[in-house]
């Protein structure tokens, strides 16, 4: 029975249609993704220091904070050194880059699945930040609920469990390179000839229409909490508005938190969430044609991280205040030097002016 019903959501191939080619762009942007990952790495990097050292004001939030930034972190460190190559109607791809002829295609499932593990638990992250400013601003008496070692522990053993979940995921997904070539040629033809020969090509095939169908659903919660999002900021926002003027607590202690939580949740949408939406809605519908704007959405992905940080550094207020710090240290005594160069040659050139008459 069940077969029966799965098998309404497989989608035919044309095993005749030309090969399925990436833009020479997207199979050969090694420098760039290089250049994204020292930028990621020194500014995160930053960032966690930032965190540990001038987050005395915050109290526990900062801990919901950094649980939201690590994953972002390490997801992009690790999106920017495999450099993905996406399939556009196909849910595969491979890994570019330096990497290219080296990472096998086990290996490749393992890292896409831990992607997935990092982009679920950044989710995560995020929902109990806004629900911990929720709690804050609108529902005080529940702080002691949430800023203690056995929520924060609850909290952990869930990500615990949806790895181990995810984990299961992946060892009923993952194939070997031969596996996965039997499975391309046999659901796709020659349509992907030019990925076969990739060394850490992988492909989740239709499985009888029950990836199709799990596809399905995940777009689906995906556009509902999409727009779940964006009515909770809409929500916070307007209801910020009505208490600012009338709640002490809003407007002494959690306005730049609940800004910096909302600022990030918008970031996520658009650099993350919005174009992971867009991929995830190629691959269900098998949209012809979209390898192009799949890889297009896969880079606009890459930015998120470098967004989310340069939100947080400022939005936050002791976090702002400590940089505009440093920089005003900084800036000053370059001035200071460079005038100080300038005088001395000034005073020099005079000089040589005065005994040359």
């Amino acid at each position: 029975m069940w077969d029966d019903f799965f098998a309404k959501f497989i989608y035919t191939v044309d095993k005749d249609e030309p090969p399925i080619i990436a833009a020479y762009f997207f199979r050969n942007k090694t420098i760039e993704l290089w250049v994204m990952f020292v930028v990621n790495l020194i500014l995160g990097m930053f960032l966690n220091y930032v965190i540990f050292t001038q987050s005395s004001s915050l109290g526990s939030f900062k801990y919901y904070l950094f649980n939201q930034t690590f994953f972002a972190q390490i997801l992009e460190l690790t999106a920017c050194v495999a450099s993905p190559v996406f399939m556009g109607p196909f849910m595969g791809g491979y890994v570019g880059g330096l990497f290219r002829n080296v990472i096998s295609t086990e290996l490749t499932y393992l890292v896409a699945f831990v992607s997935l593990i990092l982009f679920v638990h950044m989710l995560f992250g995020l929902f109990f930040s806004l629900f911990n400013r929720f709690v804050f601003i609108f529902q005080p008496k529940l702080k002691k609920l949430m800023h203690n070692k056995i929520t924060l522990g609850c909290v952990a053993m869930l990500h615990f469990i949806l790895d181990a979940y995810l984990i299961w995921l992946y060892d009923n997904a993952y194939m070997t390179h031969d596996e996965t070539d039997f499975a391309i040629h046999y659901e796709t033809g020659n349509v992907l000839d030019t990925w076969v020969v990739e060394k850490s090509i992988v492909y989740m095939g239709q499985h009888g229409g029950r990836k199709n169908f799990y596809c399905l659903v995940a777009l689906c919660c995906g556009v509902v909490l999409f727009f779940g999002l964006v009515g909770i900021i809409i929500w916070f926002i307007a209801h910020v508005f009505m208490l600012k003027k009338t709640s002490v607590t809003l407007s002494s202690h959690s306005t730049y938190l609940l800004t910096t939580v909302l600022v990030q949740t918008g970031a996520f949408l658009v650099f993350l969430f919005g174009p992971s939406l867009f991929v995830l809605s190629c691959w269900t519908l098998a949209i012809p044609g979209s390898t192009t704007a799949v890889n297009v959405a896969a880079t606009i992905i890459f930015f998120h991280e470098i967004i989310d940080i340069l939100c947080t550094l400022y939005f936050v207020k002791p976090y702002r205040e400590y940089c505009l710090s440093k920089i005003s240290r900084y800036i000053p005594a370059r001035i200071s030097a460079k005038t100080s160069i300038v005088h001395s040659i000034t005073v020099q050139v005079q000089s040589a002016s005065e005994r040359s008459h």
